[in-house]
């Protein structure tokens, strides 16, 4: 009879663990998700910025080439 008690305590302690790591796993899932979603997002809104937009954002108005800048410092003569 104590057999018995012991062989169910240990197959309920088993189901425990397991639903806790199946559980965790699911939450890992959906945080995966939403984060993957999330930076779709961002990219996606990156890539339909206008440029002008984009590059006053990292700090340079001018959008030209360093060609076309170095072009228009030797007509002025700098």
């Amino acid at each position: 009879m104590m057999y018995m008690f012991g062989m169910l305590y240990h197959i309920l302690a088993f189901a425990f663990v397991v639903v806790i790591v199946g559980g965790l796993f699911v939450l890992l899932y959906f945080v995966v998700k939403k984060a993957v979603r999330d930076g779709m997002m961002e990219a996606n809104a990156e890539l339909h910025k206008d440029p002008q937009q984009s590059a006053s954002e990292h700090g340079n108005a001018d959008y030209r080439t360093a060609k076309e800048n170095a072009a228009e410092q030797k007509r002025e003569g700098l």
